[in-house]
Order: C-alpha cells, then structure tokens, then sequence
C-alpha cells in the first residue's frame, strides 16, 4: 500500500507543478478572462492521469492497487472537471466547454473500464 500513497504524492506534485506554470503563463500573456483556480487545478489532475494512462504507467502498479486506484480517481476527477466546467460557464465559457468535453470523456471511459473488467 506504500507505493500507491507514493505514486498519488508523485501525481498531485506534478500536477501542482503543472499548475503553477498554467497560473504564471496565463498571468504573463493575459488571455481573456482569468480561469477559476480550481477549474485549472482539475485540468491538471485530468491531463497528468491521462498522459499516464496512455504512457502504460498503471500497469507497473500492483494488481490491487490499480483497481482500488485508477477507476475511483478517473471517475472523481471527471465529477470534479464537470462541476467546475458548471462553474466557469459564466466566467469563462471556452474553458468550461472544454474542460467539460474532456471531463465527460473521462468518465465515459471509467464507465467502460468498470464493464469490461467486470466481464
């Protein structure tokens, strides 16, 4: 159970790295209206899991580990991603449209995983 508590301290340090540079490089250009930080802290979360997914990193977890770790994770970020996406609709509205897209597929895809490892 070590190495998932160290693998989810590894991906919420990348993800704030991330974030920090989104914040200042934002800030820098001044691109329209200023996103919500929490909009920008679940894109984070949401784009380090999948270049993860799609890098086959979560197969070097343990068996348990990955089941009890990728779906539940998946599925919260995507939760969070379409409340956020609710939230931002008003502030701003091309962020919200795509963090919304990107926060439904996420889901979609956990839904999908759930049924096939059910099988």
């Amino acid at each position: 159970m070590s190495l998932s508590i160290l693998f989810l301290i590894i991906l919420i340090v990348i993800s704030i790295f991330i974030f920090n540079m989104l914040l200042e490089t934002i800030q820098e250009r001044g691109f329209g209206h200023f996103p919500m930080k929490l909009t920008l802290l679940v894109c984070c979360f949401l784009g380090v899991h999948w270049v993860l997914f799609f890098i086959n990193r979560y197969p070097y977890l343990p068996e348990q580990v990955a089941e009890d770790f990728i779906l539940p994770i998946s599925f919260t970020l995507g939760i969070l991603g379409n409340l956020s996406a609710i939230r931002e609709v008003n502030h701003n509205r091309f962020v919200a449209i795509g963090l919304s897209c990107f926060s439904t597929l996420s889901i979609l895809f956990t839904y999908f995983i759930h049924g096939i490892s059910k099988m």
